[in-house]
């Protein structure tokens, strides 16, 4: 059995460890950037400083472990815009109601750069290139020109049908292989048959062709409202200057350049 010594030594080192902390901490509030260098030399995330932070009292919340998060974000805000000189860069919690979350770097409200203290890596979680932007433009034209090909070739059988309406007619049971059809050939009364949907037909191809219309408008209007190469490229190149603003930051402080997307997250 564990005896009382074994116990306090762990409690001392627990202690030191925190009084340590403490101690950095202040430090970092006078200068940033220390914690932006000596986060992962000070502190995990399983750390006691963070899970003696979850405080009930009375029954009510005082303080949770996601203030002192977003304590530590604020210290980095404050280092970037030393460095910086632009206070519309900003770092922010990702996720600020998750623990553990990494940190982002915004301009305004546009999320452009992730980043962890404590694991010392940052990345640009799905930024594409020119050439996946064009390209999915590319793919995004073809599909609508199928899409409009297809409804062009129903418009064009419902012209047909009403400049011949009983050719139409005749073509589709004959296309079909009926039973109309076969009886047409043999002298059949089915005749009727022909001549009651010939009386029908100006109705029928006048509210196809309006239907096959607005399916046309349809199709134009969806791909426009997603027809936004000139914005992307344009949104791209303006992602790429402030990552070659934020950037040398990171790679004078050894953080390395992550690829991983899941953790950027």
């Amino acid at each position: 059995m564990k005896d009382i010594r074994e116990f306090n030594h762990r409690i001392e080192l627990a202690v030191n460890r925190l009084n340590k902390q403490r101690e950095f901490l202040k430090r970092a509030t006078d200068k940033p950037e220390i914690l932006f260098d000596k986060a992962s030399t000070m502190f995990t995330r399983k750390d006691d400083i963070f899970s003696i932070m979850n405080v009930y009292e009375d029954g009510q919340r005082k303080m949770n472990v996601h203030d002192l998060q977003a304590f530590l974000c604020s210290i980095i805000n404050n280092f970037f815009r030393s460095e910086l000189k632009d206070e519309r860069i900003t770092i922010k919690v990702r996720d600020r109601l998750r623990y553990p979350s990494i940190f982002a770097v915004y301009y305004d409200d546009n999320e452009f750069l992730q980043f962890d203290i404590f694991e010392r890596y940052y990345g640009k979680r799905m930024m594409k290139t020119v050439e996946e932007i064009e390209e999915h433009y590319k793919r995004q034209a073809d599909q609508k020109h199928k899409e409009l090909e297809i409804v062009k070739e129903k418009i064009s059988d419902m012209l047909a049908a009403k400049d011949n309406p009983i050719k139409y007619i005749i073509n589709y049971h004959k296309n079909r292989k009926t039973k109309i059809y076969k009886k047409w050939f043999y002298g059949s009364k089915e005749l009727v048959l022909y001549v009651f949907q010939w009386g029908k037909m100006s109705k029928l191809v006048g509210k196809a062709l309006d239907k096959y219309a607005q399916q046309l408008e349809e199709i134009e209007a969806r791909y426009k409202k997603y027809d936004n190469l000139e914005f992307d490229l344009k949104n791209l190149r303006i992602k790429e200057d402030l990552i070659s603003k934020v950037e040398p930051i990171f790679i004078k402080y050894n953080y390395r350049l992550e690829t991983e997307n899941h953790k950027l997250y």
